[in-house]
């Protein structure tokens, strides 16, 4: 097996919060250690199986029913979770555009010299 970004860094996330170890697949079936933090468990849902577009970076629906979940004044007003979720996606597209600066401000490719087009795509939307 070659290592890469995915096999070394997001797996080994996926399996120290959930107990999922997606390097050690046989056959379709994934071996599954079991974890404790506490009063916390982390559940690992496939990619194929989240209710979202590939670009979406949050899962409102159940961002909505969390947030009503935790916190006594959202659940009574529902409506209020809307605000909570417009300043997350406002914090996440205003470390996107620090990224992309301090990219360009240094001068730093991603990889290759063609990487500022990544850049530009991400600046633009296209």
């Amino acid at each position: 097996m070659s290592f890469n970004e995915l096999n070394t860094v997001e797996y080994f996330i996926i399996h120290r919060l959930t107990g999922v170890n997606l390097n050690a697949v046989q056959s379709g079936v994934v071996a599954e250690d079991p974890v404790e933090y506490d009063t916390v468990a982390w559940k690992y849902v496939q990619s194929e199986l989240l209710q979202r577009n590939i670009e979406d970076v949050l899962l409102e629906k159940e961002l909505t029913e969390a947030l009503c979940r935790l916190n006594p004044e959202i659940s009574a007003q529902p409506e209020r979770a809307e605000e909570v979720i417009h300043k997350l996606r406002s914090s996440i597209l205003c470390a996107q555009c620090v990224f992309i600066c301090n990219r360009r401000q240094r001068g730093i490719y991603l990889g290759s010299p063609h990487s500022f087009g990544i850049l530009d795509a991400l600046e633009t939307g296209r």
